[in-house]
């Protein structure tokens, strides 16, 4: 697939989806942008931030250029997940965390 964009803003995907995101981004290796905003539920844990990554696999987003994750209500234990899929995307410049105060200040996984 050739997918660069992909919006699933205001979706209220469910932290049990949070796998199945995974395994679809692993299909869209030349994904620059991805918009997860407000999708409250879909990263409210470590482990489903950690389902996400584990399923996204090694390979990560290659072309990713920005990640929007803008109103998710990130709570601090996802820190450590967020910060792997961070480092598997080596082309990521921005990182929107607009509303997020949770994790936004100070954050060492943007």
């Amino acid at each position: 697939p050739e997918l660069r964009k992909l919006s699933l803003r205001f979706c209220k995907l469910p932290a049990s989806s949070a796998g199945a995101v995974g395994r679809l981004l692993r299909i869209c290796p030349v994904l620059e942008d991805l918009d997860l905003e407000w999708n409250r539920e879909l990263l409210n844990s470590g482990q489903a931030a950690a389902n996400l990554t584990d399923e996204l696999g090694d390979e990560g987003l290659p072309c990713l250029r920005r990640l929007g994750l803008r109103w998710c209500h990130l709570p601090e234990v996802v820190k450590q997940p967020l910060g792997i899929l961070r480092a598997r995307c080596p082309k990521l410049e921005e990182v929107d965390l607009l509303g997020d105060r949770r994790i936004a200040e100070g954050s060492s996984f943007v």
